[in-house]
């Protein structure tokens, strides 16, 4: 089954049709270009090899999970359990070390006045307006692995999302990562994390910090 997410370019809803003009093609493998979330891939499978190629790193993590993967990702209780830890430490150190930012975004949330909440944003730890933020995310960029974790907090606050929600998805990666190194997981079940936490939906997300 192909994730049931909006993707750039998607052919979940032609994966059906595709798979019926394949079935009358040449015995072989198939050659999925541009492979996405796999939706051509997956509804193809069944019957023959895939092979499936993309340039975004994060359809290569869909389509090996998809294919290679020996085993189904795990439950969410078991995931819970899994990162929690090192989720809770890399959190603490963003939330303490931006407790003021944290305060700001809170009040202004709070009041229900969208001009407030722009402002506030504004002033969020971004890189894009602060050459501080600007030369830490560029060092970090060399060493990713540093930690506390902080590389979407201080690209991607006061935009897409929130503070508080970068330093979730910060704090979530590293307690994937950390998982992997120190062998609670395997490479299979990383991929699955990734996969996760990537999701534009972000279920997981919301599971693994509401828990």
């Amino acid at each position: 089954m192909p994730l049931n997410i909006s993707y750039m370019g998607s052919k979940r809803k032609l994966a059906g049709q595709v798979a019926e003009v394949i079935e009358n093609a040449s015995a072989g493998p198939m050659l999925d270009l541009f492979s996405g979330m796999c939706a051509i891939g997956s509804a193809v499978a069944p019957s023959r090899n895939i092979w499936c190629n993309d340039a975004q790193r994060f359809a290569s993590t869909v389509a090996t999970s998809f294919f290679m993967s020996e085993r189904q990702s795990i439950g969410p209780i078991e995931s819970i359990e899994l990162v929690r830890r090192p989720f809770e430490r890399n959190y603490e150190a963003l939330e303490n070390r931006f407790k003021r930012y944290l305060a700001a975004e809170e009040q202004a949330l709070s009041s229900i006045c969208a001009i407030e909440i722009y402002k506030t944003e504004l002033g969020m730890p971004n890189c894009a307006q602060s050459n501080h933020f600007a030369r830490e995310r560029a060092a970090l960029a060399k060493v990713p692995n540093t930690f506390p974790y902080r590389l979407f907090s201080i690209a991607y606050a006061g935009g897409y999302v929130g503070l508080r929600q970068s330093i979730e998805i910060d704090s979530l990666r590293y307690a994937i990562d950390i998982s992997r190194q120190r062998n609670r997981i395997s490479i299979e079940q990383h991929r699955w994390f990734l996969i996760a936490l990537s999701s534009p939906g972000l279920s997981t997300l919301r599971l693994l910090t509401s828990a």
